[in-house]
C-alpha cells in the first residue's frame, strides 16, 4: 500500500498545498531533470518565493523541507539536499535537489506513481518516454521543466543542444522520447576533465623546468 503522505509529495501537489493554502506566495518554480546512466536521476528544484511571504529565509526552507517530508524520501532511497537565500530585491530562492535512481522512484517523486517516464524500445533502440500533463498554475507564477543528460529524439518543447528539452509555462501536456542514456554520454565530460587535469600537470611542470632553470643561471 503507497503511503498517503507520500503520494502528495509531487512537484504538481506540493503546489497546490502552497497555493491554494495560501501559505506561501510563489512566484516562479525552475525544474530540471538530469537523467544518467543506469537509470540514475537528478532533480533540481528552485522555487522563488515574493518578498511579502512574511517568513524568514530558515521558516522557507524548513516549510519546503517538511512539505516534501525528506525522511521518507530518504527511506525511499532518495537523497536530498536544500539551500535558501534572499536576493537583493527580497525575493526568497530555496534550491532543492533529489538523487535516486529507478524510474519508478522518480515517477513516484514527480507523480505519486503514475508513470511519466518509462521505457520503450522504438526502431530498434532503447528510449524513455516522457510524458507530462502541465503543472496547475495559479495567477503570475512562472513555471518550467527542463530534461536533460540523453539524446532528444523529438518532443514538443524548445530543445536546445541535442540533448536538453524544456518546457515554458505549458499549456498542454508535455511530450518527449529521449535515448536511453549510456557512457557514451558522458564520455565528453570526461574526456573534458582529463584533458583539463593533463593540461594542469603539464603547466605545473613546465614552470617547475622553467624555475630549475633560472635557480641554475
Amino acid at each position: 500500500m503507497k503511503n498517503p503522505k507520500f503520494t502528495l509529495l509531487t512537484l504538481a501537489g506540493l503546489l497546490l498545498v502552497l497555493l491554494i493554502g495560501g501559505c506561501i506566495p510563489i512566484e516562479a518554480v525552475d525544474t530540471e531533470i538530469t537523467l544518467q546512466t543506469q537509470e540514475r536521476w537528478q532533480m533540481g528544484l528552485d522555487i522563488t518565493v515574493a518578498p511579502d511571504s512574511g517568513m524568514t529565509v530558515a521558516q522557507l526552507e524548513n516549510e519546503m523541507l517538511s512539505q516534501f517530508n525528506t525522511q521518507n524520501l530518504q527511506s525511499q532511497g532518495i537523497q536530498v539536499n536544500s539551500s535558501a537565500e534572499e536576493d537583493k530585491d527580497g525575493r526568497i530562492i530555496i534550491q532543492l535537489t533529489f538523487e535516486g535512481q529507478g524510474l519508478d522512484l522518480l515517477n513516484q517523486t514527480l507523480s505519486g506513481g503514475s508513470t511519466i517516464l518509462r521505457e520503450d524500445r522504438q526502431a530498434g533502440r532503447d528510449v524513455i518516454v516522457f510524458e507530462m500533463a502541465p503543472v496547475m498554475q495559479f495567477g503570475s507564477m512562472n513555471f518550467q521543466l527542463t530534461l536533460k543528460g540523453a539524446r532528444v529524439i523529438s518532443s514538443n518543447g524548445v530543445e536546445q543542444g541535442g540533448n536538453q528539452v524544456t518546457w515554458i509555462n505549458p499549456t498542454q501536456s508535455m511530450q518527449a522520447v529521449l535515448a536511453k542514456p549510456t557512457l557514451f554520454d558522458t564520455l565528453p565530460v570526461i574526456l573534458l576533465l582529463v584533458g583539463g587535469a593533463l593540461a594542469l600537470v603539464g603547466l605545473v611542470g613546465l614552470l617547475t623546468t622553467l624555475g630549475s632553470r633560472r635557480v641554475g643561471n
